[in-house]
């Protein structure tokens, strides 16, 4: 079943969240397997909103995000996943 995933990492700037996508691409993880798409949004408090094939496709990627995360120096993040009502927005 598709997921929702909303992610909110404390204080994250936009410079935060081009030092995140540097690490992800370096690290050869910024195109995961099974994530269906991404979007950043927020200035001051960047926040990420992404939606997957499964939360199974999702939990084989979060320690991947949460290390990126913590080596451009953001600490912690909530992360929310929901089942999908629907596959796409129609």
């Amino acid at each position: 079943m598709s997921v929702a995933v909303h992610i909110t990492p404390q204080h994250m700037t936009t410079a935060d969240y081009e030092d995140l996508v540097a690490e992800l691409k370096a690290s050869g993880v910024h195109e995961p397997a099974g994530r269906l798409s991404h979007v950043a949004y927020g200035e001051d408090e960047v926040r990420m909103f992404e939606t997957w094939e499964s939360a199974d496709r999702f939990n084989a990627y979060r320690d991947d995000l949460l290390a990126a995360l913590q080596s451009v120096g953001l600490d912690s993040a909530d992360i929310e996943v929901q089942a999908m009502h629907s596959p796409h927005p129609d």
